[in-house]
């Protein structure tokens, strides 16, 4: 039997990850970039303050209460007890942020030499010791004072995402960017991160459809605003041909529009926005080619089989609204607005799952 759209909604919502309350993000520092490429190569991070092995901080786990505060205050007071420090209050927030706060799965960000480029990655592993790792690391960094490797012995495995050159930073990263504690929590920007390496998602009770303008120079106000009044009316449109329950009023916009930029269109109705994706990507099929078949970079998709994009794709057909259909095709083109990787991911699966025996 063939699916409604609010089912074949339904059942991409389904397949959805939303992102926990739980997750963290955190920059960490690379030794004014000279630890950029060694992280990067090698997977992993660390910071500089290896005073205790992994034995020695898995005991104050063990034996201390699980608070932020708690585990700060046991790390110092060891700390106290064998070393001769300076600043010991705020080493030992570091290690005992890197050592207990970082989580799996947790987002790091790291930053080259004056900030040139920025790579975020997925923390794979719990807290290791790696002391050959480290020595390697090292051997490939260069501007290192002598010694200092040995104070890294501890580090976590990383898998890296993305890489994003300065022209393509969001602005609103910058003062982030600036902190210079070697590990820093920056949960607070996490949705600016998010919108950095991924075009759909889910966070804090809201979704996220973000669409990457690559036109370069300036952005004509004409343009950018003639995209969101036909991509709503498209949308509108879809609703009414196909009787959902909830109308474009609840979609929000967030710009940043260098050259190139993004556009972060933002609802609270996951389905909403998941619509507002399949439009950008069944309406862009357009532009990269027509039919049914996707391939974008190292993405093959087909979409020949009955399902959401096939009903937008039909709607797009029909003569009716057709000149506000063509005006957002153009928009599209003219801004050259990239098909929502991951909205194509969650279609992929959508389409294999819909295909799958009960």
């Amino acid at each position: 039997m063939t699916s409604t759209l609010l089912e074949d909604l339904e059942l991409i919502e389904s397949n959805l990850s939303i992102i926990p309350d739980t997750k963290k993000y955190w920059l960490v520092r690379t030794q004014s970039g000279n630890l950029y490429n060694p992280f990067k190569n090698n997977g992993l991070i660390s910071i500089e303050h290896g005073y205790f092995a992994k034995r020695s901080l898995e005991e104050i786990w063990s034996n201390t209460p699980s608070e932020e505060k708690f585990l700060r205050r046991a790390v110092k007071e060891l700390l106290t007890r064998r070393f001769d420090l300076d600043s010991v209050g705020l080493i030992a927030g570091q290690i005992s942020r890197f050592a207990f706060e970082v989580k799996k799965d947790d987002i790091v960000i790291i930053p080259s030499s004056g900030t040139d480029e920025v790579t975020i990655g997925v923390v794979k592993s719990d807290l290791i010791e790696t002391p050959e790792l480290a020595q390697r690391v090292f051997q490939e960094a260069t501007d290192v004072p002598s010694g200092i490797n040995s104070n890294y012995r501890l580090s976590r495995k990383v898998r890296w995402m993305r890489e994003i050159r300065k022209r393509h930073i969001d602005p609103y990263m910058y003062k982030m960017l600036q902190a210079h504690q070697a590990i820093s929590n920056v949960t607070a920007y996490g949705d600016i991160i998010e919108r950095s390496v991924k075009s759909f998602f889910a966070r804090d009770n809201e979704a996220s459809v973000v669409l990457s303008v690559e036109q370069e120079g300036e952005i004509s106000a004409k343009d950018l605003f003639a995209l969101g009044h036909y991509l709503m009316q498209s949308v509108d449109g879809i609703i009414t041909a196909y009787d959902l329950p909830f109308t474009t009023d609840h979609v929000d916009i967030k710009i940043n529009l260098n050259s190139p930029g993004r556009i972060q269109l933002t609802s609270r109705n996951i389905k909403l926005a998941l619509l507002v994706a399949v439009v950008v990507a069944s309406f862009g099929i357009v532009l990269f080619g027509g039919g049914l078949k996707i391939k974008f970079q190292d993405f093959d998709l087909d979409l020949s089989t009955d399902g959401a994009v096939q009903k937008i794709i039909d709607y797009k057909n029909n003569a009716q609204d057709r000149e506000i259909k063509d005006r957002l095709v153009r928009s599209l083109d003219s801004l050259k607005v990239m098909p929502p990787e991951d909205a194509l991911q969650l279609l992929k699966q959508f389409s294999t799952n819909k295909d799958n025996p009960k």
